[in-house]
């Protein structure tokens, strides 16, 4: 007699921190506060399938390595939570690889999320199930994972995850692609090769103060001010690449280019973006309203592969 296929599901979404997290303790605790928006438009959908065998089904588009940390953070919750079951793993992406979208954030997330979507279905719930305590063990996996967990705007302070209640809830993102290759400094090796730059020692510091003081310009509304404390942060963030011993950079010429143009719209232009960079030569804007963001591809497509 055929038996009926066993599946959960969880869909997550991306995330893009205006307060970076670089360099990190061990158990991922994060060496400063970080504040991110959730970028619901771009999911990770994961299905787990009972199996004999725990194994990864997803399309090869995925490295080894990026399999085996998968099924790692899986092995990882099993262990914690005492679960024998194997599973089987499909995971995709509405949205390309290497565009600059950070999707370990939504993968890791949506794992973790259907995992605990199984522990619920067969009534294994003596844990908590607050979203602050699945980001926690999401985390464990990767630590921006967790503030996908919450949303428009997430937290990650130590090993501690939470919503913040900020007003602009409703932001309009624009991803400028500049490339779409994988990166030749993985953000987990980046995240060592800082600690040689001689910006490092003061850099969570920094980074905490910009938090303090962008929350507040985020809650006063000044979309000046907010746009000015991005920017120096990610500019903070990749110095520390460029003065790490050896130096390396993520900046392409076409970033540079970019970044050019996008600067004048600080001073110039009060309804411009937010402008942002994670670890890599990709550019994020974020706009209060999706017609401001007209202008800006008009002037920015010539010097980039691709909007999204």
């Amino acid at each position: 007699m055929a038996t009926m296929t066993q599946q959960w599901q969880a869909s997550m979404p991306a995330n893009i921190a205006l307060i970076k997290y670089m360099g990190k303790r061990p158990g991922q605790h994060a060496i400063n506060a970080s504040l991110s928006y959730t970028l619901e438009q771009y999911l990770t959908t994961v299905t787990l399938t009972l199996a004999n065998a725990t194994s990864f089904r997803q399309p090869n588009t995925w490295p080894k390595p990026a399999q085996k940390r998968f099924i790692s953070h899986l092995n990882y919750l099993k262990s914690t939570f005492s679960i024998s079951e194997h599973f089987t793993i499909d995971s995709s992406n509405n949205f390309p690889s290497d565009c600059g979208l950070a999707s370990s954030a939504s993968s890791f997330a949506a794992l973790t999320q259907c995992f605990f979507n199984f522990m619920a279905s067969h009534d294994r719930q003596s844990h908590s199930t607050t979203p602050e305590s699945i980001a926690y063990h999401s985390s464990k996996g990767s630590g921006s994972s967790g503030r996908s967990f919450f949303k428009p705007w997430g937290v990650w302070e130590a090993d501690t995850f939470r919503s913040a209640n900020l007003p602009y809830d409703n932001l309009n993102h624009r991803l400028i692609m500049i490339d779409n290759q994988p990166k030749r400094v993985s953000s987990s090796e980046a995240h060592q090769r800082v600690r040689t730059s001689s910006h490092y020692q003061k850099r969570a510091a920094r980074a905490n103060e910009r938090f303090n003081e962008l929350t507040q310009e985020i809650s006063n509304k000044n979309w000046d001010n907010v746009r000015a404390i991005a920017w120096d942060e990610f500019q903070d963030m990749h110095a520390l690449f460029h003065t790490s011993q050896p130096p390396f950079s993520y900046f392409q010429p076409h970033t540079i280019q970019c970044l050019d143009l996008l600067k004048d719209s600080l001073i110039n232009d009060k309804n411009g973006p937010v402008i942002t960079m994670d670890a890599g030569c990709n550019i994020h804007l974020l706009f209060k309203k999706a017609s401001h963001s007209e202008p800006y591809l008009d002037m920015l497509h010539h010097c980039c592969k691709d909007i999204i």
